[in-house]
């Protein structure tokens, strides 16, 4: 790690020095960003995260200083006003044909850098990629401690002195990758008004008297819940918390007579998806419009 983060320092520093004899005021990590709009835009802040494997807020931070520039223009979707979309700006398609020649003689010169090693450098590394993707760093660390199960979790349907570590679990969830929406706060900040007086419930996993991970159903019919605000503790991951919240979960939505449970979820957070899959979660059409900007598709599972 501390090898690869020197080496991106050095590429970064030298890319900067490269912009400078060229004239362009112009910071390397924006290039991403710029090369995918100029390639695919107009297109969502959701999409083009995912595309290039950066969170929500990373990109939004970029498309804000973009903008500023006047290199990128943001506007309305015209068939979701609360959507934006992002696109380059007629000054910063100039300046994308401009970097061309030089964005060219950078590939030249990593090729000649790496020689024979450039494609096995970088398949390498778009395997390791992928691996993190599918299975965190710090779960693999983590999991190795006593097989990697925690022996004090306990599991508990809602209590009022956990509503706080309701909130803030899910806030620093979201933060880290994406942005905290109204509707976050709004849940978040009156469980009991908007899931538990509806006929759904909240969840907790616990440890020596702490809450370090939660979820909640909330009751969309007869016999129907969804699941909703999951999330665990950056220091409680890779102890198979989630997956002990997800069974008790739906235990308690069998014993409500629930026949279906579904979900809402965003396709950047391969390591959920696959714990859903893992609880017999299908991924369906969308059966209506999502009230959160990060969603990108549904699931459900039939109890």
């Amino acid at each position: 790690g501390s090898r690869l983060r020197r080496l991106s320092e050095i590429f970064f520093e030298e890319a900067v020095d490269v912009y400078r004899f060229y004239n362009f005021d112009l910071e390397p990590r924006y290039f991403s960003l710029l090369s995918y709009l100029h390639n695919y835009g107009p297109v969502g802040v959701t999409d083009a995260a995912k595309a290039l494997h950066l969170t929500h807020p990373a990109v939004s931070q970029m498309s804000k200083d973009l903008s500023q520039s006047d290199w990128i223009q943001v506007c309305k979707d015209p068939k979701d006003e609360r959507r934006s979309l992002l696109s380059l700006s007629e000054k910063g398609s100039e300046l994308v044909k401009e970097l061309k020649p030089i964005w060219r003689r950078f590939e030249s010169s990593v090729e000649e850098v790496f020689g024979e090693e450039t494609n096995p450098f970088l398949e390498t590394l778009t395997r390791v990629e992928e691996n993190l993707r599918e299975t965190k760093f710090s779960k693999r660390v983590i999991r190795s401690r006593s097989g990697g199960e925690s022996s004090a979790i306990e599991l508990c349907v809602w209590d009022e002195k956990y509503k706080r570590e309701f909130h803030d679990l899910n806030e620093e969830w979201v933060r880290r990758f994406f942005d905290y929406e109204e509707v976050d706060a709004k849940m978040l900040l009156n469980p009991e008004g908007e899931i538990r007086e509806n006929g759904g419930e909240v969840f907790f996993a616990t440890e020596e008297g702490r809450a370090i991970g939660t979820c909640a159903l909330i009751k969309t019919g007869e016999d129907e819940f969804e699941l909703v605000k999951m999330a665990v503790s950056r220091e409680s991951q890779g102890q198979g918390i989630g997956g002990k919240l997800m069974s008790f979960v739906l235990n308690w939505a069998k014993e409500q007579g629930a026949h279906k449970v579904t979900l809402e979820t965003n396709s950047q957070l391969t390591g959920a998806v696959k714990l859903y899959q893992r609880h017999g979660f299908r991924r369906v059409e969308a059966p209506h419009e999502s009230a959160y900007d990060r969603v990108d598709f549904f699931m459900e599972k039939v109890l």
